[in-house]
């Protein structure tokens, strides 16, 4: 038996994600919630561990234990949010590479921003300013090279 024709099905129209997003969503995102949702968890262990360890204690000892426990699964959290940004920009650089190597014939040796800018003398100008993605650039490498300090020294270069 032939199936009836949905109109409303055949003019529906499909999302198609491009192998960028798709590569985000999987190596990335999925990656940084379920580092996040492991240490919400963890993190409900050790309190609970805490307050139990310290139920003969005064209030004010249980509190500063509780506080000190928590700078230490936020410090956590940061590490993971830092982790997934070098994960976007290492990825987008990835991709960067592929562009440029379809693009020209040569493509260019180097960083992001060398191959952002070669992308532009092939393409033309992209919406969003190379600048941009230098700041994102020097990020990664705060969080890679320097423990995430905002200012550093790296390759004879302040950054």
């Amino acid at each position: 038996m032939k199936e009836p024709y949905d109109r409303a099905l055949a003019e529906a129209s499909v999302e198609v994600l491009h192998r960028f997003e798709v590569d985000l969503n999987t190596l990335v995102i999925f990656n940084h919630q379920s580092a996040l949702m492991a240490i919400d968890r963890a993190e409900e262990e050790a309190m609970e561990a805490c307050r139990s360890d310290l139920a003969e204690e005064d209030s004010e000892t249980i509190s500063c234990a509780l506080f000190r426990t928590g700078v230490e699964f936020e410090e956590l959290r940061e590490a993971a949010n830092e982790l997934a940004l070098v994960g976007v920009v290492t990825r987008f650089q990835h991709w960067v590479s592929l562009l440029l190597g379809q693009a020209t014939a040569d493509p260019a040796k180097g960083g992001l921003i060398k191959q952002l800018n070669c992308l532009n003398s092939v393409l033309g100008t992209g919406p969003v300013a190379i600048a941009d993605f230098r700041e994102f650039v020097d990020v990664r490498d705060s969080i890679i090279h320097a423990d995430s300090q905002a200012r550093w020294h790296f390759n004879d270069q302040d950054r």
